[in-house]
């Protein structure tokens, strides 16, 4: 069994089911950059009574040797791993709640993609990009960037006492989150709660090169040595 026979028996199963109004697919199916390492990110749109029932015959079709659901208020996630598939292959399977769950994409976002696989009831829908959206979250880390950078000190310290482990605890909290946030504020504003994930696509690749740089350290002399760097850099992206 490999990804596109897990894709395809998903696809079978679920489509004739009252409860299930659409299937798609969002990550690397949808933005086309598969690789071997790439997961499966599939979800449905469903009544909320019948998730435990569609999860209960996703269990019975599939032999696995990894399972483990989450719990939310307007969705439910179920992570699992079919035997004798790549070990990355994990199925990152999302069950939204019909009518409770937000299933609105932003046209021409290159981001957030969705690849649809069935949709009964026009689930998916779409809207025009707003700049403003995320503004709330965009001026809280605006503020708590300067605090976490205005804070060096305290890295510092530690790097003078030759503290590593405190250090480098220190040096993630007031660099590199800041940094991390001020980036996406910068580049993906819609999107500043990715943090890290996939940020080396989202952000230009001079700016990439200068994260590696921040983030490559294996004791106090190298975080010191990058203290100034990284002030000048944040500096930098926030000049108006």
């Amino acid at each position: 069994m490999n990804r596109d026979t897990i894709i395809t028996t998903l696809t079978e199963l679920l489509k004739p089911e009252e409860s299930v109004h659409a299937l798609w697919l969002e990550g690397s199916d949808a933005t086309r950059r598969l690789d071997e390492y790439s997961d499966i990110d599939i979800c449905i749109c469903v009544d909320e009574g019948s998730v435990d029932e569609v999860f209960q015959k996703i269990q019975e079709t599939f032999t696995t040797d990894y399972v483990h659901i989450n719990y939310d208020d307007s969705e439910r996630q179920m992570v699992f791993h079919v035997v004798g598939t790549n070990k990355y292959l994990m199925v990152d399977f999302n069950a939204y709640f019909y009518g409770k769950a937000n299933t609105t994409f932003v046209t021409g976002d290159t981001i957030d993609v969705c690849k649809v696989l069935f949709d009964k009831k026009e689930i998916i829908q779409y809207k025009d990009y707003d700049p403003t959206e995320g503004a709330g979250d965009c001026d809280y880390w605006k503020s708590e960037s300067e605090y976490l950078f205005s804070q060096l000190c305290r890295v510092e310290k530690y790097c003078l006492r030759g503290l590593y482990p405190e250090a480098f605890v220190y040096y993630q909290k007031y660099v590199v989150t800041p940094l991390v946030f001020t980036l996406r504020r910068k580049y993906t504003p819609t999107k500043i709660g990715y943090y890290m994930v996939h940020i080396s696509d989202h952000i230009p690749q001079e700016e990439v090169k200068k994260l590696n740089r921040v983030l490559q350290v294996s004791g106090v002399d190298d975080i010191l040595a990058n203290l100034t760097f990284a002030e000048e850099w944040y500096k930098e992206l926030t000049k108006e």
